[in-house]
């Protein structure tokens, strides 16, 4: 039980914390009890993790994710000793926690433009990926890897309805005024860059 009791004590240093769970709380200052209810579990729970005992589950650090507004990578990359950020990157303090605490119902989603923004970096990640690996030699293996690992993570997050096409999902990250369509623009875009370039006629030559 003493090791319990220094995790708990905000005067040792942030170096004799063992996990990011038991950093993030020598943060909020709130006792172990206080977690438990903020997060919906037991106090041993609590205390297992922090101390080390139990690893820390990605439902669990979803749960703190949320509740808390740190940073998932941070939680679960498991370093105590790499400053705590937050979501959004921000150096983490108790006052983003207390200010998540206040709109929390709104946390778990973002805005439409910063979903997209997101999506649109993954797929240049992807993109850069498969070019070089296509490049040399090992597209087939990479393609086969990233769409297992995509089969993966649909069958964990599911998939939004309405997003059943590529064109669809233009239309999302893409959002065109009033009266225009992405399919009008694309198939345009597409008829211009698939239709070969007509070459000029040949000059008759004169016969003498």
């Amino acid at each position: 039980m003493f090791v319990l009791y220094v995790i708990h004590d905000r005067t040792m240093p942030r170096s004799t914390l063992r996990t990011t769970a038991a950093v993030l709380r020598s943060i909020l200052e709130i006792k172990d009890s206080k977690m438990a209810e903020v997060l919906g579990c037991s106090v041993s729970t609590i205390n297992s993790v922090e101390s080390g005992r139990l690893r820390l589950s990605a439902a669990l650090a979803r749960k703190i994710h949320y509740n808390s507004g740190i940073s998932i990578g941070w939680l679960m990359d498991g370093d105590p000793t790499a400053p705590p950020v937050s979501a959004d990157g921000r150096e983490y303090t108790k006052a983003i926690f207390e200010e998540v605490q206040a709109r929390k119902k709104y946390f778990a989603t973002s805005q439409d433009f910063a979903v997209a923004r997101i999506a649109l970096g993954f797929f240049r990640d992807i993109l850069a990926m498969l070019v070089n690996a296509n490049r040399k030699r090992n597209y087939h293996l990479a393609a086969y890897r990233i769409g297992k690992a995509i089969a993966e993570l649909r069958a964990e997050f599911g998939e939004a309805e309405g997003l059943d096409s590529w064109i669809k999902a233009l239309a999302y990250v893409f959002p065109l005024p009033d009266g225009k369509r992405i399919e009008d623009v694309v198939e345009f875009e597409w008829q211009r860059i698939l239709t070969p370039k007509s070459k000029p006629p040949l000059k008759k030559r004169w016969q003498r």
